[in-house]
């Protein structure tokens, strides 16, 4: 049977070959903590993958809440979540980017920013959502919980719909009365 090589050594020599192991493997573990990122916020859509419509569309039609989004249009809704344990988040926007190419290669871009004071009914409230530590759940303000994006590259410039989209939400750290860090996470996703 073979001896390994710390067998073979004196026994103080082996103790401080094990000691530089263990020290080894600390600070592998302390530099492996340090570069990993802090990610209190989730976020994503449903549907996971949102399909893109190549029509304009007339939301409550006959009202005088009236609206029509041009095309290309797609519909969403946006789910959120808080996975710290301690500090609450407050979500103040929402931007949304699709990029896509033309027929002849180039690249078309568009992009919408969610405000929550564009939001009918809504004076006084400037951000989404506040989330508690641990919570989950689908933004909403005053009833509306979907959100349209209108004037998509479109049929005329686009051979399909499967574009490349992110979604960015920006806030902040604390409630809303208290920040106490910035905060902007993106997640990118396919729409059809």
């Amino acid at each position: 049977m073979r001896n390994s090589g710390l067998s073979q050594l004196p026994a103080m020599n082996r103790i401080r070959a094990a000691q530089r192991v263990l020290l080894f493997f600390c600070l592998f573990a302390f530099t492996a903590q340090c570069g990993k990122k802090n990610q209190t916020l989730g976020i994503s859509v449903l549907p996971a993958t949102p399909i893109v419509f190549d029509s304009d569309l007339t939301i409550n039609a006959g009202t005088d809440n009236e609206s029509t989004i041009s095309r290309a249009w797609t519909k969403f809704k946006i789910r959120v979540s808080n996975s710290s344990a301690t500090e609450d988040l407050t979500i103040v926007s929402f931007k949304f980017e699709v990029t896509a190419r033309s027929e002849s290669g180039n690249e078309l871009t568009a992009s919408t920013d969610f405000d929550p004071l564009e939001v009918e009914g809504n004076t006084t409230q400037s951000y989404w959502v506040t989330l508690a530590p641990g919570e989950e759940q689908t933004v909403e303000l005053l009833g509306v919980d979907t959100f349209y994006v209108g004037e998509l590259p479109n049929g005329d410039e686009v051979t399909n719909f499967r574009f490349s989209a992110k979604l960015t939400a920006s806030g902040w750290i604390g409630d809303p009365d208290n920040p106490t860090k910035s905060l902007r996470v993106s997640q990118t996703f396919r729409t059809q």
